[in-house]
């Protein structure tokens, strides 16, 4: 448990008055349900660290500012790294990629426990997200988790 504690890195930036970026370095965790009756399970664990690493990032960014509380749309990217498992030639390791983009975990999952982090801090409650894009990738290098952060008008219209 130790371990997952300490493996996430972040970064801000803030674009424009209306863009904020948060960027997390380590595999990303999906939502995950505390599963067991004695003791959460090791995918809740990290799931808590995950969340705790982009609580932080965006506390950093964000500062002492109140939550959004108009409409917003948010923008994943979504990278684990591919596992030494998944053999040393490029074209093995691109193939184990292409196979396994389509397994769990999934996308849905990401997104939820992502949306976790930010509530209270940049957004007031993720029912505030009215836009929503999401990619899930496998990387050569370091898994990571990007979100860009959209403040809308509160009148669409405008």
């Amino acid at each position: 448990m130790s371990s997952t504690r300490n493996r996430y890195t972040g970064s801000t930036k803030e674009i424009s008055d209306q863009i904020w970026m948060v960027r997390v370095a380590g595999d990303p965790a999906p939502w995950t349900v505390y599963t067991r009756q004695s003791a959460p399970s090791t995918g809740w664990h990290n799931m808590q660290a995950y969340q705790a690493a982009i609580r932080a990032t965006a506390r950093t960014l964000w500062g002492s500012r109140p939550p959004l509380d108009g409409p917003v749309q948010l923008s994943f990217i979504f990278a684990r790294k591919i596992p030494v498992t998944a053999g040393k030639r490029p074209k093995t390791r691109r193939n184990w990629a292409e196979k396994h983009i389509l397994i769990r975990p999934d996308l849905t999952n990401y997104i939820k426990a992502a949306e976790d982090g930010l509530t209270n801090i940049i957004l007031k409650d993720d029912s505030q997200v009215i836009i929503c894009n999401a990619t899930k990738v496998y990387t050569e290098g370091e898994g990571y988790t990007c979100i860009i952060i959209t403040a809308l008008p509160k009148k669409l219209e405008e």
